[in-house]
């Protein structure tokens, strides 16, 4: 009997995000980086500033966690990220969906992505309008997602990453 309440009560929550799943697991070097041990469901994250240097090899290092965990990961707009490097840095590429160059469009594939992968890491062709960018950071957090804008965003983020030093 209690094998079967307890059967229900999984088919009834498996659309909702549970407490322990509102938390995007990334590795264990960046952990004490985040408030949560992790990206919170809903949030963003920008990812440096100008072209820093190491900046792909934090975008690679915050997306290895997620995929090896089963999760979904999508990267628009930043062309030079290399398939060899993600799988070197731990990212289960069968994981990661790649759109190198969305176009002038890319707010509306940006959307499309938050609609169904867990991080969405973005590289806008052009710099982001505010409008864009308050659209799809709500985007974000109403479908659960994490939205990580690389290089300048409008509006502030949750949390700011930026690369210090590079060894």
């Amino acid at each position: 009997m209690a094998r079967q309440a307890l059967a229900t009560a999984t088919v009834t929550t498996a659309g909702a995000v549970l407490a322990h799943q509102r938390v995007v697991p990334v590795g264990d070097q960046l952990a004490a980086l985040f408030p949560e041990g992790g990206l919170r469901r809903g949030s963003t994250v920008c990812v440096g500033t100008g072209s820093s240097p190491g900046r792909t090899s934090l975008v690679l290092a915050l997306l290895a966690e997620p995929t090896r965990k089963g999760l979904w990961c999508a990267v628009v707009g930043l062309r030079d990220l290399g398939f060899v490097a993600a799988a070197r840095a731990g990212a289960e590429l069968e994981r990661l969906a790649f759109v190198p160059s969305p176009g002038e469009r890319w707010p509306v594939v940006v959307a499309a992505m938050l609609e169904g992968f867990d991080v969405v890491v973005v590289a806008p062709p052009r710099p982001a309008t505010a409008p864009d960018a308050r659209k799809l950071t709500a985007r974000a957090r109403e479908r659960s997602s994490v939205l990580v804008p690389v290089g300048q965003w409008p509006g502030p983020p949750d949390v700011r990453l930026d690369v210090t030093e590079v060894a």
